[in-house]
């Protein structure tokens, strides 16, 4: 049986996350948690399933496998970089620095 409502640490364990990340989420507003008895916040059920729907499931992994995914401008330049970079150290020799 479903339950109506949850402490920060069971939401966290519902949607995969870290108690410290769904107390930050609360804290930024992104979660709506009442407070129940002194410090303790309670999350309902219909909030953690919200929260699941508009902030996971479009990002990462799943989204970039995707044959219709496109990459950022920002992640090609990143990985022009990282490739001039790597370029630059195989034509030093050892113990030189690109400075030097």
């Amino acid at each position: 049986m479903a339950r109506d409502w949850y402490t920060t640490s069971e939401a966290a364990a519902e949607l995969g996350l870290s108690p410290a990340t769904v107390r930050d989420a609360v804290r930024r507003g992104a979660i709506k948690a009442e407070q129940v008895h002194g410090r303790l916040n309670g999350i309902s059920a219909a909030e953690i399933a919200r929260y699941a729907r508009e902030n996971q499931g479009g990002k990462g992994w799943d989204q970039r496998r995707s044959h219709e995914y496109t990459p950022s401008r920002g992640a090609g330049y990143a990985r022009a970089y990282r490739e001039r970079k790597k370029a630059q150290q195989q034509e030093q020799p050892t113990g030189q620095s690109a400075k030097e």
